[in-house]
């Protein structure tokens, strides 16, 4: 008979688990399935926004007017796109211009803040990125995931897709008083998830 003991931190949380009385020891797929019915969810989710803030909403920074500014995600066509959520604000997405979000509009929220981390980089170098943490994907398009961009401009901060499958050319495009507009620098969200920091022990 084997027994797993597994112990993982992410942030502030703590998670122990047993099982025992299992009959071989466990192969890979075995882990990575238990790991993910343990319900732990990266610390980092998605919420549907219908026009409030919620309190766990991640804030990205402030504009110009020190207001604050949060990561959404909003469905347009067939694609997903970072997009500023702001309160009492339109979304808008940018798309060939500026497009408003009409529906389907999350807003990125976490359990630990603080474990998020913004990575300056920029076009020419994104894909040789080193860092120990998951770069967060904030959508999709064209079959290629689209990271979470984040720009200073005009003394605000404004929060794009880059473009993650364009490998030595991927750009951040973000609206600013609708206008689409594009840029070759900028950070690149991050987050310090849970399977970076797992102890998994087996015992007969």
């Amino acid at each position: 008979m084997f027994h797993i003991y597994l112990f993982a931190t992410a942030g502030r949380q703590q998670l122990h688990y047993h099982i025992s009385n299992i009959n071989m020891r466990p192969k890979l797929p075995f882990i990575v399935t238990f790991v993910q019915l343990i319900g732990y969810s990266y610390g980092h989710f998605w919420k549907d926004y219908f026009g409030n803030i919620p309190q766990d909403a991640f804030q990205a920074g402030v504009d110009a007017n020190n207001e604050a500014v949060y990561v959404g995600q909003a469905l347009y066509k067939s694609g997903v796109y970072p997009v500023n959520i702001q309160s009492g604000k339109e979304v808008v997405i940018p798309y060939f211009g500026s497009k408003s979000a009409d529906n389907f509009v999350h807003i990125l929220c976490a359990n630990d803040p603080e474990n998020f981390q913004w990575i300056p980089t920029n076009k020419s170098h994104l894909h040789l990125l080193h860092t120990d943490n998951k770069i967060v994907r904030g959508g999709i398009e064209g079959g290629n995931w689209v990271y979470v961009g984040r720009v200073k401009y005009q003394s605000g901060t404004s929060i794009g897709k880059v473009l993650a499958g364009q490998i030595g050319d991927a750009v951040m495009y973000f609206v600013h008083n609708g206008k689409e507009i594009v840029t070759a620098s900028y950070e690149v969200l991050t987050y310090n998830d849970i399977f970076s920091k797992i102890d998994l022990r087996f015992s007969a």
